[in-house]
């Protein structure tokens, strides 16, 4: 029975995705730096209702302070985010603000007392949705100097066959032949002379967010203990666009 679980298991596993995804050090510092702000009463005390507190913010952070609401209530706040980002290329600076209408949270509390025999005096329920974090943003930089991105591309591609290079920075340049590869030498170069003074614009465009979906229970049994549970489930969206441009004037 044994080997015949295990070899059930190797055949399941070997129909599993034929690629993994990783994430670079930007990901792991983007999707583990969440700003949940709560409710206007949440961010008016600072978030103070951490450890206990009477607010629906609790079931984000402590879902047992739900059991201290005594009536039920609907909560939505809404918060203007706004992100300012200044960028410096060579001598060139550029600001640019990125400001939109954003809902923090929406959800509703249902409380009350079971009634009866029950041991718990009070109970709550909440269903809701938080944001967690906002990447919104843009960033625009110019300069004029020596140097084009193509140098990068052949550097990258250097000891490569044209079958042999990727398919999202090299062989893009080559495909539209902005790199032209020496079978001698098994390298590529440009037909940009020396010293070329370019004009260069980088532009790239920020969109998504991490939002949660949840639902919260919590329970006061007699005045004495307070208890609670959350089940969240989390949705990450993000999109990001990058433009760069070489112009010879």
């Amino acid at each position: 029975m044994r080997i015949t679980f295990a070899l059930i298991f190797a055949i399941l596993l070997s129909f599993s995705l034929p690629s993994a995804n990783t994430q670079t050090l930007d990901d792991a510092l983007r999707l583990s730096t969440l700003e949940h702000t709560g409710t206007a009463r949440y961010m008016g005390v600072g978030g103070a209702m951490t450890a206990l507190g009477a607010d629906y913010s609790s079931s984000a952070y402590n879902p047992a302070g739900l059991a201290m609401i005594r009536r039920g209530e609907l909560v939505f706040t809404p918060v203007l985010f706004v992100n300012n980002t200044d960028s410096r290329w060579n001598a060139n600076r550029e600001n640019d603000r990125f400001s939109n209408l954003q809902f923090s949270n929406f959800g509703l509390v249902i409380a009350g007392e079971p009634g009866g025999s029950s041991s718990f005096t009070n109970f709550a329920f909440s269903v809701g949705f938080n944001r967690l974090a906002s990447f919104h943003s843009h960033l625009y930089a110019r300069t004029r100097n020596e140097g084009s991105i193509l140098d990068r591309f052949v550097a990258l591609g250097d000891g490569l066959a044209p079958s042999q290079i990727d398919d999202f920075e090299v062989g893009l340049a080559y495909d539209v032949f902005a790199l032209i590869y020496d079978e001698a030498t098994n390298s590529y170069f440009t037909d940009l002379d020396p010293g070329t003074v370019l004009q260069k614009e980088f532009d790239q465009r920020i969109k998504g967010s991490i939002n949660e979906i949840f639902l919260s229970l919590a329970g006061n049994l007699r005045e004495r203990l307070i208890m609670g549970i959350t089940l969240s489930v989390p949705i990450v969206s993000y999109t990001e666009d990058k433009f760069y441009k070489d112009r010879d004037d």
